[in-house]
């Protein structure tokens, strides 16, 4: 497709970059060196990939797991009654990221990370360690939990700025 993923148009074709997430992910997206934020005036050295394919390779940063999350499903479905509730939860992983405060801590979907495995094993580790210490923890940890001082599996203070 030679046209841009944003403004949708074919026009300035020596302007249009193509993502070389292609081996990788698949992807066959192309911008305007113009419509992306921040533009970029010139046409960057090595290979570029595209906002979706960048955010994928942010995977790599993540130091640790600190809690989950079961997100309903979009609703999609035909809506009859008597019919089963719909499609199951999707998961969601709250996840700390290296070099960043716990104030940047983010929702990251299962699927995206799951995709990640093959290309970072250390995804896979760190899901796998989050399960392991999370079967582990003790009665009163999950208590301070319930009495709000921990929220996510991070404790409460380490959300304040300027504590």
């Amino acid at each position: 497709d030679t046209h841009c993923k944003l403004c949708a148009s074919d026009e300035d074709a020596q302007k249009l970059l193509c993502c070389d997430g292609l081996p990788l992910f698949g992807c066959t997206a192309v911008y305007h060196m113009y419509c992306l934020d921040p533009p970029l005036s010139r046409l960057p050295p090595g290979d570029w990939f595209c906002p979706e394919c960048a955010h994928r390779f942010k995977y790599q940063d993540i130091e640790r797991v600190l809690d989950y999350r079961d997100v309903p499903a979009d609703e999609g479905g035909s809506g009859r009654e008597g019919e089963d509730a719909g499609p199951p939860p999707r998961r969601e992983y709250y996840v700390k990221w290296k070099g960043e405060s716990y104030l940047h801590c983010s929702w990251e979907p299962e699927e995206e990370m799951g995709k990640m495995h093959k290309m970072f094993p250390a995804i896979k580790a760190k899901i796998q360690r989050f399960w392991k210490l999370r079967e582990g923890r003790q009665a009163e940890e999950r208590e301070a939990e319930e009495a709000g001082e921990y929220i996510h599996g991070v404790h409460s203070s380490w959300l304040e700025v300027e504590r």
